[in-house]
């Protein structure tokens, strides 16, 4: 679960200093839970990614105007 921090932790975290306030480290979920509990990080909310339909555009296409057929002359 990733967290940020909002308190100065000194020391290292499997061999790594931890980050500065406001930085940003993933972590197992136990983990997270008993930093926030103890005030030293707040949960990162990840967005959620929404998936949209979209319609496929179709091609204009040229239509002719309707006519009206003329009776022939001398046809009837």
């Amino acid at each position: 679960m990733k967290v940020r921090l909002i308190y100065r932790l000194d020391g290292t975290r499997n061999g790594e200093p931890w980050p500065a306030v406001g930085g940003e480290i993933d972590v197992p979920t136990s983990e997270a839970v008993n930093l926030i509990s103890h005030g030293y990080a707040v949960p990162v909310l990840t967005p959620q990614v929404q998936e949209r339909a979209t319609v496929e555009e179709q091609p204009e296409r040229a239509t002719l105007p309707k006519t009206t057929s003329k009776p022939r002359k001398g046809r009837n």
